[in-house]
Formats: structure tokens, sequence, C-alpha cells
């Protein structure tokens, strides 16, 4: 576990050098070019990328570097590029898998919090974790839709499609069955995906236990 925080830290400090100014001078760009909402919409960039350390500093946990890589990950492709760049428009596919990857991240990030709040390094009772990190991916997808709603009343010549955002919906719960499918493999069958050491590293950083933790 220690190998993979150290590895991740060093790629989670190059992601950070090179995103946040360029989403700053992408920016700048929009700004120029007299797309305001843009501007805005790539300054906001910034706030994402810091949410995390907002999140674990108010909380007083410890960041799991792979869980914050594939949170930058998600940002840079569904926000950044989704939205930022508008490529949920210009790319038939792309707002479907931008819900699945979301989905899929965000039962990871629940099964995380169900570890904590149950003090598990490991998850002993499966069906009542899957059914939480679930229940947590369909409410964060509600949310979602509901904001990029909100974001296209505002863009120029943009209406939510009813079809769409079920689509979207179907998508991200497709993410989150994806991740119980795996967890249920690794339970069961004792095949184990690297996905999953994102929620047990984070899980084993913020879990006590006397237990020592083996690299």
């Amino acid at each position: 576990m220690r190998q993979r925080q150290q590895l991740f830290l060093s790629i989670n400090r190059i992601l950070l050098l090179l995103y946040a100014p360029l989403s700053v001078a992408l920016s700048v760009y929009y700004l120029f070019t007299g797309s305001l909402l843009h501007a805005l919409l790539s300054l906001c960039t910034l706030f994402w990328i810091a949410l995390p350390y907002i999140f674990h500093r108010f909380l007083h946990l410890r960041i799991g570097q792979l869980m914050l890589f594939f949170y930058m990950l998600l940002i840079l492709f569904c926000y950044s590029g989704g939205v930022v760049l508008s490529f949920s428009r210009r790319i038939f596919f792309y707002p479907a898998l931008s819900h699945l990857l979301g989905g899929f991240f965000f039962a990871v990030a629940a099964a995380a919090m169900f570890c904590i709040m149950t003090q598990q390094r490991r998850i002993r009772h499966l069906w009542v974790a899957n059914l939480f990190s679930f229940g947590v991916s369909l409410t964060v997808s509600t949310v979602w839709q509901l904001i990029q709603i909100g974001i296209a009343y505002l863009l120029p010549d943009t209406q939510p499609s009813v079809p769409a955002l079920v689509g979207n919906c179907a998508a991200c719960l497709i993410g989150a069955a994806l991740f119980c499918l795996l967890t249920a493999l690794q339970q069961y069958k004792r095949i184990h995906s690297y996905p999953l050491y994102a929620f047990e590293d984070y899980a084993a950083l913020n879990v006590k236990s006397t237990i020592q933790i083996i690299p």
C-alpha cells in the first residue's frame, strides 16, 4: 500500500502542476474570445481540484492517493472535457460514458465511506455495502443531472432531452453495478481487480486499528 501511495502521490503532483495552470489558461482564452460562461466554468475547475483537500482537512481524514487519482481523472474527463470543452454536445456517446465512469467512481467512494463508518478495513457484509454504494451513486447521479439541466438552460441553443437524461442515469447505475460485480468477484471468486485498491487503501489509511499495515 505504501508503494502505491508514493507512486500515485508523484502522479497526482504532476497532474496538479499541469491541470491547474491549463485550466486558468483556458479560462483566459475563453474570456478573450467573448465566452464569459465557459471562462467561469473553466475557472471553477480550480474549485473541483481543491475540493478533496478541503473535504479531508475539514473531516480530518488522510487522502488516499489512488482515490484522488481516480477523482482527478473523473473531473478531467467529465467536467473539463464534457462541460467546459462541450464534448458532451459534440460527441454522441460522451455523456453516457461520463456518467458510467461517474457511477463507478462514486460507488468506489461510497464503499470507502461505508468502511470508515463501520470502522472496517475490509467489507464484511457485502450486500449491505453494495446496497449503500448503489444508493449513494444513484443519489449523486440525480444531483448531477439536476446540475446539468441548470447548465443546459444557461448555455445558448441547448435544451435538456428527457431520453438523454434517462439514458445518463442508466449509464451511472451501470457503472455502480460494475463496481458491485467486482466486489462480488473478489468476495466469492478471490479475483481482485486494481480499482478495488482505491477504497481498500483509503479505508486502511483512515480506519483505526492496532494491526500494522503490511506494504
